[in-house]
């Protein structure tokens, strides 16, 4: 049943979520300071038990939702609870690196967060409303400069609701040392994008133009006269 059940957890998230809805951004840390959280990180849950050490457990975040009647497509199963290991991708603030993670939208209701450390959990309940994501998602943009920036909150075992957590400017030193770590990124990518010149148009065989009637009669003189192929002569 273990098994089974890590397999399920391995999906893709994807299947769920909405099409053209931008995802929420968050980055956990261990401390007031804003300094990265301890412990290696988990994927799935169950990797703890060997990932952890007595002085840094490991640690998990998953995504938990219950489907919802808007789910296009299999209708059985609408109204389950479903929950996946998410995988993050890494940030920077300054020297400090931390792990960032991505909640997309979906065709769901009561979707949380569980941030799990040894005995501690954490759960912080994402918005539903459609209107409030899309504030969130825009300050997010905003603060980057076009670079979506995560919200920073800090790990505590409890329930929490992401909103009231977004609010809290405590953090609010380390989201801007990340935007701008995120903005820099994004420049020079765009300086490594050189532009290029199209080629010019070559005459030849590429175009099919030995083809045409109007070059037929030249290249039978030229074979005539030179006793060599046209296409060898650079036509």
């Amino acid at each position: 049943m273990r098994i089974i059940t890590l397999l399920l957890c391995s999906l893709p998230f994807r299947v769920f979520a909405q099409p053209g809805i931008s995802e929420l951004l968050v980055v956990f840390v261990h401390d007031t300071d804003g300094r990265p959280m301890t412990g290696t990180y988990a994927m799935p849950v169950a990797a703890q038990a060997w990932l952890s050490k007595p002085s840094a457990p490991a640690w998990s975040v998953e995504m938990h939702f219950t489907v919802s009647k808007e789910y296009p497509y299999s209708p059985h199963e609408i109204g389950t609870h479903k929950f996946w290991p998410l995988s993050p991708d890494t940030v920077h603030a300054g020297r400090r690196e931390h792990l960032r993670f991505s909640i997309l939208d979906c065709f769901c209701t009561d979707q949380y967060l569980l941030v799990i450390q040894g005995d501690d959990t954490m759960r912080v309940d994402m918005p539903n409303d459609p209107t409030t994501r899309g504030h969130l998602v825009h300050r997010m943009v905003a603060r980057g400069g076009g670079a979506a920036a995560p919200e920073v909150m800090r790990f505590a075992p409890g329930r929490f609701n992401f909103v009231v957590l977004a609010e809290n400017v405590r953090y609010k030193e380390v989201e801007e040392r990340i935007a701008a770590s995120l903005l820099r990124d994004a420049r020079k990518r765009a300086k490594r994008i050189v532009p290029t010149r199209q080629k010019p148009a070559m005459i030849g065989r590429s175009d099919g133009c030995m083809d045409q009637p109007q070059y037929q009669g030249r290249m039978v003189a030229l074979f005539l006269t030179t006793g060599r192929h046209p296409t060898r002569l650079g036509y």
